[in-house]
């Protein structure tokens, strides 16, 4: 299955976030922080994008490691890898994090549940703060 979402969604305005390279500090701060958003998603697997959030809502583990930093669309980035295991399966997803404003950049999430198969979404983030 392949499909194309994009569409547009207003979040609280935030301050930017405390970087943290050594915990997830930065990623979940990345997920909140920004103004209004407008999302590109590309999902392609035999899973849904709701089976994939399922995993985030029921999860038992959760780690964050930086992997390096670069640039990203022209913005300085802080690049994390975030395993979470929940009891249906597993992510691993690579996050791309603002060195300026804090705010998520990309991420690219790769799920594989039990007995239904394996997943991959790519998202592009643009922050809109006004």
């Amino acid at each position: 299955m392949n499909r194309t979402i994009a569409f547009l969604f207003a979040a609280a305005l935030s301050s930017a976030p405390a970087l943290a390279a050594d915990d997830c500090t930065a990623v979940r701060a990345a997920y909140k922080a920004g103004g209004q958003k407008k999302l590109h998603m590309e999902i392609t697997g035999q899973i849904t994008l709701d089976e994939m959030s399922a995993i985030h809502k029921a999860k038992t583990a959760d780690t964050c490691k930086l992997l390096r930093s670069e640039t990203y669309k022209g913005q300085a980035a802080l690049v994390y890898l975030e395993h979470v295991t929940g009891p249906a399966g597993t992510s691993d997803e690579t996050v791309w994090v603002s060195k300026k404003t804090g705010f998520m950049l990309h991420q690219e999430v790769s799920t594989e549940i039990s007995g239904r198969g394996k997943g991959r979404i790519k998202v592009d983030v643009r922050n809109e703060v006004k």
